[in-house]
């Protein structure tokens, strides 16, 4: 089992480098497929909303100007004004450990850089991290894992830390492979996204997230029967909370398309062509 866990990992490994070039590899030509945009669309759009509150293991902003749970060794709660004494203070640490449940094994590793910032100010306003978390899980039929990686800095826009600009970089990637005794991977499917944001801000002021501007992004999609197709478009966030317009470029040719979803329900409406 460990040995799963190892390759696992591995390809987590594969996925990050795929991520990191995904824009060099986007300037070639890519054979098309019949991918699923709609799907698409759903998977890109609602998995950043989500990964914001921490879905995914990484840092979640609605807890305030801390570091996560895992790694924090003051600050309980969200704090704007209280925290002055850690202007610049660095938390640099990993995690690793083991689950088991049933015949499936669970796996959980990361590493987090995290600092607080005091941006023009005598007080913590802000927060810099550099994080990669790893949940993997594997048994005689399933072989799984998620990876999240992300190089932000946040900043307070108000007294609360509830609403706040984000500037950055963030990779998400999704294994989901199916195995079948005696057989190995007898299946499985990929998506590697990665997202590029510059002034993004969420306000969790009022509950669910408002979003507004917008995000760039690169994806990878494959599964065992097809190869890797790359998408790239723009993520559209005008606020109110519910939805998001997404482009998807197709790959700088004719065909655009661009659908509207819904990020609480995960409904994709068609928008048509550009």
């Amino acid at each position: 089992m460990k040995t799963k866990i190892t390759l696992l990992i591995s390809v987590v490994t594969v996925i990050v480098l795929l991520n990191a070039s995904c824009k060099k590899d986007i300037a070639g030509p890519v054979a098309k497929t019949s991918t699923d945009n709609v799907g698409l669309s759903r998977k890109v759009a609602t998995s950043l909303v989500q990964s914001f509150s921490g879905k995914f293991g990484g840092v979640n902003v609605t807890d305030g100007i801390k570091a996560p749970k895992l790694i924090s060794p003051t600050n309980n709660g969200p704090v704007l004004y209280g925290v002055n004494i850690f202007c610049g203070f660095t938390i640099d640490t990993s995690y690793r450990y083991e689950t088991v449940s049933g015949d499936t094994t669970n796996f959980f590793g990361g590493r987090f850089k995290f600092t607080y910032l005091c941006q023009n100010s005598d007080h913590v306003n802000a927060y810099s991290v550099i994080d990669s978390v790893v949940t993997a899980s594997s048994g005689p039929t399933l072989n799984n894992t998620y990876i999240i990686a992300q190089q932000w800095t946040v900043s307070a826009l108000d007294q609360t830390y509830k609403y706040v600009a984000i500037n950055g970089t963030q990779a998400l990637s999704f294994f989901n492979g199916t195995e079948a005794p005696g057989k190995g991977l007898t299946d499985y499917s990929k998506v590697a996204s990665d997202y590029t944001f510059n002034g993004l801000t969420v306000n969790f002021t009022a509950g669910p997230a408002d979003i507004r501007g917008t995000v760039k992004f690169n994806t990878i999609v494959s599964t065992k029967f097809n190869p890797d197709v790359i998408y790239k478009g723009k993520i559209i966030f005008s606020g109110g909370n519910t939805s998001a317009v997404i482009d998807i470029d197709n790959n700088d040719a004719p065909g655009g398309k661009s659908y509207t979803v819904n990020l609480v329900s995960g409904q994709v409406t068609p928008l048509g062509s550009y």
